[in-house]
């Protein structure tokens, strides 16, 4: 991922100060001839690790130099992935002021468990082409030239990038049992964010995982199909309750996060990453089930 390229897009601020605010000379620089002396991305770099392959760990470190004369404020960035309705946020830095005439430090950590991510594998839908996309939206907003109390500039934009999965076996197979209320999906992956998500938890030797939340449970089988990686994801919970059901009383008691247990450990998803986890097992009990 290319962290400081999305950081830079905060420099759009520079030029629309210059194109639309320029009778306000005290809040832009008059003496600068290169945009790079008035906003300067320096060192920024992002790191995604798994050191055990249960959990997605991510590190964002880097410096920005800003040659305004006013502070930004209300600055944000979000990294998510996911289409609007199920979206799974990696990174979210709120508020942050990059202060005039100076250097700031952006420093910035953050883990998901690897089974929240996982579960995109049981979402979405082929293309004739035998792809599924995740789509990676990157949010910044900030706020600047404030005048009177207000800020002139007070804008935010999102960019999207879809990140292709090969599936090659064309297609995502569902099966459901009425008893215990349980939908499973299969899927075949190559060259992609699942792939990679499936072989990290397969070099760490974990190749079948079942979490429980009260009495729902939420799987993950990885079998080798050739050189290919297999998925299976399933979710199961009561005869009268579906897994989504349970997990969302569970939320409602316990503040919004949703905690899932594995091998004596308890993974928590924060109340964003908790809320969007349940509309996934939502969508999958809403497909229709294979022939």
């Amino acid at each position: 991922m290319n962290s400081g390229k999305l950081i830079a897009q905060i420099a759009v601020l520079a030029i629309i100060v210059y194109c639309c605010y320029g009778a306000f000379v005290s809040a832009v620089p008059s003496n600068v001839s290169d945009l790079g002396e008035v906003f300067q991305v320096e060192d920024m770099n992002m790191n995604t690790s798994s050191s055990d392959g249960l959990t997605f760990d991510l590190d964002f470190q880097g410096k920005v130099k800003s040659g305004l004369p006013q502070d930004v404020e209300g600055v944000c960035l979000q990294i998510a992935i996911g289409e609007k309705d199920t979206r799974m946020v990696l990174a979210d830095i709120s508020n942050l002021t990059i202060k005039a005439n100076a250097t700031t430090d952006i420093v910035f950590h953050k883990s998901i468990p690897v089974f929240a991510l996982m579960s995109y594998a049981a979402l979405g839908e082929v293309s004739d082409d035998g792809k599924l996309n995740i789509p990676m939206c990157t949010t910044v907003a900030f706020k600047y030239l404030k005048w009177q109390g207000e800020y002139l500039i007070d804008m935010g934009f999102t960019i999207r990038s879809d990140m292709p999965v090969d599936v090659p076996g064309g297609e995502i197979k569902v099966h459901k049992e009425a008893a215990n209320n349980l939908v499973k999906t299969d899927i075949v992956v190559d060259k992609g964010v699942l792939d990679d998500f499936a072989t990290g938890m397969n070099s760490s030797g974990v190749d079948n995982m079942v979490l429980t939340c009260g009495d729902a449970e939420f799987g993950i089988d990885l079998q080798k199909v050739g050189d290919k990686m297999g998925i299976s994801i399933s979710a199961s919970g009561t005869s009268d309750k579906t897994a989504a059901d349970i997990m969302q009383e569970y939320m409602d008691a316990n503040g919004g996060k949703l905690t899932l247990t594995y091998g004596g450990n308890d993974y928590t998803l924060d109340e964003d990453n908790s809320a969007t986890f349940i509309d996934i097992l939502n969508a999958m009990y809403g497909k229709e089930a294979n022939a």
